[in-house]
């Protein structure tokens, strides 16, 4: 099968530019967007109330654009905004005089001229929205599927356009290194998630937010890709049977899948026995690639019991967060929803066993909180100290006291304790900072819990940890 246009149409169709909110914050306006292109201003006021004043349109009539208040940052205007189901686009503005820019005419055209944001999204979208004016978000997929029935490339036959060599015809060359500011030099990409082989401490696999599965064999020195031949390799979680036999992969970059980007395509569980050299992929007929897989957790006295937290991806119209929870008590064969709660289930959790029983904690981006004391089976509504607002909400469970528990909140910006299991909760923040570690915490916030000599140590990984 050819590489047809209609073939490269099919992928470029579902690309969508994110919406580029992490802008200079020294900006304090706002240009957005109403849907179906509304330009009632009565709605516009009320969708801003509390976040700044409204101002006139600009270029385009269907924008509005919003004077941020004193005391609010851009980003946190931005993320306030995502949560109005009036609004449908909102970026930073980003100034042309501010900038040096020589001004505009009444057409949006000018000698030096910058354009904003909001015009490149506008513009991404018109493209790739030809010619019905919506975005066919299974066009991936279908693309996928072509992918996949197209012959393989020989490299080396002397019947096509490669070189005849069948050995060093591509050395990586870079960049292996990239540098970044805010002190994060060297970093090379988001990893979402760790685990190691219990058997085999030296044995580490990493779930990078688009680049895959990694492993080592020899303790971080080097890596090997495990998940170049699968359909997409934006993954959010990794989880390990208590032999280190049995792998298991959540697909979806969760972190950052909204609606709006609809391009960290989840392919459902990835399943490997033979550590990561074979995948299965599992849950399709579910629907879990709908979604991204955030949590998976892996009973340790019953490991073909597998619990598994959904959330966001191309199943989510809004930024409500659509999702569930489920479990199978096969291996992943099969599943059953077993919390029917439709959210943003950000994180699981499981607690250390005392008189057999280990509990379970889900908590969702919009701060609902459950447990369970029959290891996933049926869940009971808990009074949560998480805040709703559609960020991420993790939980750690202690790893010796079934009761103790912590609950990170990024909406809020706090750090909470329980010690009987959920029932009630105490502020633990204290004097950990609340500014400018939390600014990125709706996409990178993560706690882990350990103890030592009967002391508890928390970790709280934001832009710093």
């Amino acid at each position: 099968m050819k590489l047809t246009p209609a073939f490269l149409f099919a992928i470029a169709a579902a690309l969508v530019l994110p919406a580029l909110a992490g802008a200079d914050e020294k900006h304090s306006e706002i240009i957005f967007k109403l849907k179906d292109g509304s330009r009632n201003a009565e709605i516009a006021a009320r969708a801003v109330k509390g976040i700044g004043r409204l101002e006139a349109r600009k270029r385009h009539q269907s924008d509005f654009v919003l004077e941020v208040k004193e005391g609010l940052t851009a980003q946190q205007a931005i993320l306030k905004l995502r949560k109005n189901a009036e609004i449908v686009a909102a970026v930073i503005r980003f100034d042309a005089a501010a900038e040096g820019g020589e001004g505009e005419n009444e057409e949006g055209q000018g000698k030096g001229m910058k354009y904003d944001r909001l015009d490149a999204l506008r513009y991404w979208f018109e493209q790739r929205a030809y010619p019905f004016g919506k975005i066919d978000r299974d066009a991936y997929q279908r693309a996928v599927i072509q992918r996949k029935e197209m012959p393989a490339e020989k490299i080396g036959s002397t019947d096509r356009i490669h070189p005849t060599t069948t050995t060093n015809v591509w050395e990586f060359l870079g960049p292996k290194n990239l540098g970044g500011a805010g002190g994060t030099t060297p970093f090379s990409g988001r990893v979402n998630g760790l685990v190691y082989n219990p058997t085999n401490l030296n044995i580490i696999y990493a779930a990078t937010a688009s680049g895959g599965v990694w492993k080592t064999t020899d303790a971080g020195i080097n890596w090997t890709p495990l998940s170049d031949s699968w359909p997409f390799m934006y993954t959010s979680c990794l989880a390990i049977s208590p032999d280190g036999n049995t792998l298991y992969c959540g697909t979806g970059d969760f972190n950052t899948d909204y609606a709006i980007t609809g391009v960290t395509f989840g392919s459902g569980v990835m399943k490997s026995t033979d550590g990561g050299a074979t995948w299965t992929q599992l849950g399709l007929a579910d629907g879990f690639n709908n979604y991204s897989v955030s949590k998976i957790i892996v009973d340790p006295e019953t490991p073909s019991t597998v619990t598994i937290s959904l959330g966001r991806g191309r199943a989510d119209t809004s930024f409500s967060g659509v999702g569930y929870v489920y479990r199978s008590t096969n291996s992943g064969a099969t599943w059953t929803k077993v919390l029917n709660v439709n959210d943003g289930w950000s994180d699981l959790s499981c607690s250390a066993i005392s008189g057999g029983v280990r509990y379970y904690y889900a908590v969702s981006q919009n701060g609902k909180l459950y447990r369970s004391a029959d290891r996933g089976a049926t869940w009971a509504l808990l009074t949560s100290p998480a805040l709703a607002g559609g960020n991420i909400v993790r939980i750690a469970a202690h790893p010796t006291t079934q009761t103790i528990a912590y609950l990170l909140d990024s909406n809020a910006s706090k750090v909470f304790k329980t010690g009987n299991a959920g029932a009630s909760w105490i502020d633990v923040t204290s004097n950990m900072a609340t500014t400018n570690d939390w600014g990125q915490s709706w996409y990178d916030a993560t706690i882990a819990v350990s103890q030592n000599a009967g002391q508890d140590f928390i970790y709280i990984g934001l832009i710093d940890v």
